[in-house]
């Protein structure tokens, strides 16, 4: 039996054994593939690991969402989703290296929004599970393929608004 010091000590030690489950598979799966291959596996393989362990990505989907409101778990969750979003980043950047992807694409912000999108539709099959994953996955790793490799994908910025013309 385990004694956690807080409600968020024992939050914290579930997300890290949910990653660290889910480490392991994906290791194993991108396992002597890199670059562009191993982003597509990448994709597949999250949600494969969705459908076979629907619990543990329910309980990641509620610990996401109570760190959006708990600032003593925000700083620690936030952390583990930079790792996430960086060993996507070092993927791109093997891709890059290969001749398989753009080289004016971000790594740093790509790796984040190709986290951010499975991990978003996760999030909506978590709420609705009628939800085709597997077509789901094959439609975003076909996307994030020609966004990829698209030359115009890295160069487009949105104006930054200038501070206090929000609402």
């Amino acid at each position: 039996m385990h004694y956690y010091k807080s409600k968020e000590a024992l939050i914290l030690h579930t997300a890290r054994r949910i990653l660290a489950d889910y480490d392991e598979v994906m290791q194993k799966e991108l396992a002597e593939t890199s670059g562009l291959d191993a982003i597509i596996r990448f994709i597949h393989t999250y949600f494969r690991y969705a459908l076979a362990a629907p619990g543990k990505r329910r309980a990641f989907f509620m610990i996401t969402s109570e760190a959006a409101v708990s600032p003593s778990l925000q700083k620690s969750i936030a952390e583990l989703t930079r790792v996430g979003a960086s060993n996507l980043s070092q993927l791109i950047r093997s891709g890059q290296r290969a001749g398989e992807i753009e080289p004016l694409i971000d790594p740093d912000t790509f790796g984040t929004l190709i986290l951010g999108w499975v991990r978003g539709a996760i999030s909506l099959w978590v709420v609705d599970p009628e939800l085709d994953l597997h077509r789901i996955a094959s439609a975003m790793a076909g996307s994030v393929v020609r966004i990829l490799r698209d030359r115009d994908a890295g160069l487009q910025e949105i104006p930054r608004e200038p501070a206090g013309t929000r609402e």
